[in-house]
């Protein structure tokens, strides 16, 4: 993927995407196109310190999906700016996507049935990505992988 380096600041470009999407323009084209951003950070930058910030802890739980304002589908925090490309967790910097809008703009992201995103209390899928990111950060992947292992068993428990 071709990425665009700026010298702009990161209010700078979020104040272009947040006028932008007041004007009624296509919404997810502007996320796409602000996906290659990439924001020229100091060295002491630390990606890792800005993942482990909670968006609950800062935002509203939203009610539709900010890119095709659809309430039927379960939601996802997404950093207009990423954070490997020097985005932050402002409140300026994150939107509530559904997963196909997600995936429209990160195609690398895996298909999934729509039955799979019926709609879920943000608060708790919020709850959910916290805890997976803090033990991967803490424990790397094994703790993670056990733990899907788990709901997995118990959702075969429920079905049968």
């Amino acid at each position: 993927m071709t990425t665009y380096t700026t010298t702009l600041s990161e209010a700078q470009v979020l104040d272009y995407f947040h006028a932008a999407s007041r004007d009624a323009v296509d919404r997810l084209a502007v996320l796409q196109r602000l996906s290659i951003v990439v924001l020229v950070r100091p060295p002491e930058w630390n990606k890792a310190a800005i993942r482990r910030l909670n968006p609950w802890d800062v935002m509203e739980a939203p009610t539709s999906c900010f890119a095709c304002l659809t309430g039927t589908r379960r939601l996802y925090w997404h950093h207009v700016i990423a954070v490997d490309h020097g985005g932050s967790a402002t409140r300026g910097n994150l939107v509530a996507i559904c997963y196909r809008c997600h995936r429209a703009i990160h195609p690398w992201l895996p298909l999934r049935a729509d039955r799979d995103e019926a709609r879920l209390p943000f608060t708790a899928i919020g709850a959910l990505v916290q805890n997976y990111a803090n033990d991967v950060l803490e424990h790397g992947w094994q703790r993670p992988v056990e733990r899907a292992a788990a709901r997995d068993e118990a959702r075969k428990a429920r079905s049968a």
